[in-house]
């Protein structure tokens, strides 16, 4: 009984504090806090199996404002990464490469 007990007071408690299980990433991106589950190299991998999930995630952030859904973030640097010139040399101090 008192295990039934604890079991609805942590229930409870979990459902009043915000505490979420999301396993779909795409829902995850929705998210106003960062999942520590689908982070940048989840994402890198879907993109290279060429998941449906990836191209999901990038339609879903096109143009999402990164404040209001923090998850994004990952999906735009895997996407950055992938669109990025692979020969681009930073130059400072106007150093010639």
């Amino acid at each position: 009984m008192r295990l039934l007990l604890a079991g609805a007071v942590l229930g409870v408690c979990l459902a009043a504090c915000g505490a979420r299980t999301v396993d779909d990433p795409v829902a995850a991106l929705a998210l106003p806090t960062p999942h520590n589950r689908f982070d940048a190299a989840y994402w890198a991998t879907l993109h290279a199996k060429k998941d449906h999930r990836w191209r999901a995630a990038v339609g879903y952030c096109d143009g999402r404002n990164e404040r209001k859904f923090p998850n994004c973030t990952a999906v735009r640097v895997v996407r950055y990464l992938d669109t990025a010139p692979e020969h681009t040399v930073p130059v400072f101090g106007g150093d010639k490469p």
